[in-house]
């Protein structure tokens, strides 16, 4: 199994949840707290630009929610320190590096701003 990366929004699984993050994206997107899925997705699902990449792209990649994340993961002590959103490097050998931080993330103007940076990978 080689490397995998391994992309966390910060924001909780569930229907509940959900309805949460689409109605805080319709009422005030500004303080909506995950920059990663305002830059993947719109309202209600997945930008088209974000959607042609992963299936186009030949990197290996998994999607989390935060509580999903770190109930799989829990047993990495790297994953402590970390901000959330964020993209990681995952490799059984190698464990869990950070890719692009939440600040980095931050601070992509758009989804091609990240799909850039991740074609150079």
């Amino acid at each position: 199994m080689g490397k995998k990366l391994l992309f966390v929004y910060n924001a909780k699984s569930g229907k509940l949840n959900n309805l949460f993050d689409v109605a805080h994206k319709i009422i005030s997107p500004t303080t909506y707290s995950c920059k990663l899925c305002s830059l993947t997705h719109g309202v209600f699902s997945e930008t088209k630009e974000w959607e042609s990449f992963k299936k186009t792209s030949s990197l290996q990649m998994e999607f989390f929610y935060i509580d999903e994340f770190l109930k799989q993961f829990k047993e990495h002590e790297e994953i402590q320190e970390i901000s959330f959103p964020v993209v990681l490097s995952y490799g059984i050998t190698h464990g869990i590096h950070e890719l692009f931080s939440s600040k980095r993330i931050q601070s992509f103007s758009d989804v091609a701003a990240l799909i850039g940076e991740l074609k150079q990978l």
